[in-house]
């Protein structure tokens, strides 16, 4: 049986998922809560999820909060980057426009505009509806679509391998 998250069940989940959207770092938010940084990481998932599922009721407040906070967050990102640019302030400038750009992100993977970023791993799943034999023939299938590199030459893989 799965466990439950255990950042999800943490007495400080709201002001957690905060420290989240806000970009702290996750040790930062580890150290002030009690709470594991794998688990912190883990846990950013469900937040990206909570605020994407926000159409389901039971979820529309918490994920209207945090989406207000990230908007509140980006325009104070901008308040200081202006400041900063007033007074010459080059570093603290970059800092803005760099959490501002981590803000914009965050609420694109929460939108489903970004997809998070994925390592180049591939996972051959056997069973459900369709069996092994099938995923195979899929992936080689796929594998035809790319040319291979032969001394400069293109081609793809014979149709009847």
């Amino acid at each position: 049986m799965a466990r439950t998250c255990t950042v999800c069940r943490h007495p400080e989940r709201a002001a957690i998922d905060k420290a989240i959207v806000a970009g702290t770092m996750l040790d930062a938010i580890g150290k002030q809560f009690k709470a594991n940084r794998f688990a912190l990481a883990r846990h950013r998932a469900h937040v990206v999820e909570l605020v994407a599922l926000s159409s389901k009721v039971e979820l529309i407040a918490r994920a209207d909060d945090i989406v207000e906070e990230i908007r509140e967050l980006e325009r104070h990102a901008e308040e200081i980057r202006v400041e900063a640019r007033r007074k010459r302030d080059l570093k603290t400038a970059l800092a803005a426009i760099a959490m501002r750009k981590n803000l914009l992100e965050f609420r694109a993977q929460v939108s489903g505009s970004l997809k998070p970023r994925q390592a180049n791993v591939l996972h051959v799943h056997v069973g459900g509806e369709r069996g092994f034999d099938d995923k195979l023939a899929q992936l080689v299938e796929r594998a035809r679509l790319f040319p291979v590199d032969r001394g400069g030459e293109g081609k793809a893989l014979p149709a009847s391998a």
